[in-house]
């Protein structure tokens, strides 16, 4: 039987492979397109008292992303396992302390990272090892996900304070001055 030929190594090689597949499955066009409208959702938290001043929430256990006191919210859906999303979070951090250092972008752009398929108790290891500095919720049972029909992580999209898709980006973050241009893009007139 060939299964028997596979080592422990090989074994891991075709664990990577799957899971490389999981993380960058191809994105078909109806998924969170730019100019859909987000259906409600709930998200357990906010949790601390940093991150309810923060998303401006107050303490409540569940909170919709329309009761984020800003115009714009830029929402990074992603696993703990996928190795793309391990390369983005460095990237994604930086985002997130280019716009809290910003007098008008950090009060009107807000940033929370949401694990599709992601159990809870991971969310504080994957926050230390990738130093994210921003909101991770976990979305254990993939509810969110099936609601909003993500096919894949990573994918950065930015909404409106109406929960309008202003931007949908999937997978890594290749350029980023292009990404940051195009989330600035659509802050200006709001």
């Amino acid at each position: 039987m060939k299964l028997k030929k596979v080592g422990i190594s090989g074994l891991g090689l075709v664990f990577f492979v799957l899971i490389t597949l999981h993380c960058s499955l191809i994105y078909s066009a109806d998924n969170l397109p730019t100019g859909s409208i987000v259906p409600g959702f709930k998200i357990t938290g906010p949790g601390s008292p940093q991150t309810k001043a923060y998303l401006g929430i107050n303490d409540e256990k569940l909170f919709s992303l329309l009761q984020v006191k800003t115009k714009l919210t830029l929402v990074e859906f992603f696993d703990v396992f996928c190795p793309v999303c391990q390369k983005n979070a460095p990237l994604l951090n930086r985002v997130y302390n280019l716009f809290k250092d910003d007098k008008n972008l950090g009060k009107d752009i807000k940033m929370i990272g949401l694990g599709l398929g992601t159990q809870p108790e991971d969310l504080p290891a994957y926050k230390k090892a990738f130093k994210v500095e921003f909101p991770l919720f976990a979305d254990p049972k993939k509810e969110i996900q099936k609601l909003l029909r993500v096919q894949g992580v990573p994918l950065t999209v930015l909404l409106d304070k109406n929960g309008k898709v202003l931007m949908s980006h999937p997978g890594a973050i290749g350029n980023f001055d292009g990404f940051v241009s195009e989330i600035k893009k659509n802050y200006q007139g709001r």
